[in-house]
């Protein structure tokens, strides 16, 4: 994976890491659906085309992270699964998490 991609791919998942915690202080639901669409991969990493590998690295990327990643050609996009319950988080996100988590329990029990 380049270096463009590996930012790219990284700062998405982190945005939809973050993204998914704050809905858990309001929902308490820990799974997710979120598009990445190919124009967003070249638009991010100077791409003209998405071939095959590159799809490859990123699903393989995501799922290094615990993280479902699918290419449907039919859309030109990435629908990406994320459960909070079996991904991979960064300290900082896993206290984000537990905090979230607490809201809702306090708000909700």
């Amino acid at each position: 994976m380049k270096a463009e991609d590996l930012k790219f791919a990284e700062s998405t998942l982190d945005a939809f890491i973050e993204s998914s915690i704050n809905r858990v202080a309001e929902s308490g639901v820990m799974r997710y659906t979120y598009k990445i669409t190919a124009a967003e991969v070249k638009d991010e990493t100077g791409r003209s085309r998405l071939h095959d590998s590159v799809i490859s690295d990123y699903t393989q990327y995501f799922e290094e992270h615990g993280v479902s990643a699918t290419f449907k050609p039919a859309a030109d996009a990435f629908t990406v699964d994320l459960d909070l319950d079996s991904c991979v988080l960064r300290a900082g996100q896993a206290r984000f998490l537990s905090s979230a988590m607490e809201k809702y329990r306090t708000e909700n029990d």
